[in-house]
Formats: structure tokens, sequence, C-alpha cells
């Protein structure tokens, strides 16, 4: 019986944890028209005047960050210009990192609504 209760006790210490990172990685989302872009180093950057709700807090700048360099990320950033050429908003899906940028969370998805 006693390791019973060993065993349920680390799996209850180790569910805490999950919990606690899964909150901590919490993906931002947002909306609006793209007011700033950037290309540098195989990355792109933009924000949106809609702002960066939920962002994770390595995110410091509010800005958005894909990494350009995979077949993904070019298709994601090819959504972003043609937004902004046609001032036409945008919605971003992030992953709650920021691992292509440090101070910008990486996305996820981007669409044309």
């Amino acid at each position: 019986m006693g390791i019973w209760v060993a065993r349920l006790g680390w799996v209850a210490a180790f569910a805490g944890v999950l919990g606690f990172g899964a909150a901590a990685m919490a993906a931002g989302s947002g909306s609006g028209f793209i007011v700033g872009i950037n290309s540098e180093a195989g990355t792109g950057k933009f924000q949106t005047n809609g702002g960066h709700p939920n962002a994770p807090a390595c995110a410091t700048t509010g800005r958005w960050a894909v990494d350009v360099t995979t077949p993904a990320g070019q298709a994601m950033w090819s959504t972003v210009l043609t937004a902004y050429s046609q001032n036409r908003a945008v919605t971003v899906g992030g992953t709650g990192q920021c691992n292509v940028w440090g101070d910008s969370e990486t996305v996820q998805w981007v669409q044309l609504p």
C-alpha cells in the first residue's frame, strides 16, 4: 500500500509541474492591420495594431516572428506580405515561445479573414 501512495504522490507532483508549464507557455493570438514589418537574418518580424493579447513573457516587443528559412515559414511570410501590401487585416496565432527571435512570439499560423 505504501508503494502505491508514493507513486500517486509522484504522479500528482508531476501533473502539477505539467500544469504550471502549460500555463507558462500560453500561446498568444491577435488580429489587426500590420503596422510594422522587418526582415533580417532569416527571420520576418511584424506587429499589428490589434495588439498581442496573451503574449508569453518572452514576447516583450509585442511583435510576431516567422522563420523564413522553412517552407512553412515562407508560406506564412507570404501571407503577411500580402496583407501588408493590400492593407488587409490578419489574424495570428502563436506557439507560446520566442524561439525564432528572442523577444517576439513565434507564429504558428496566420490568416487573412
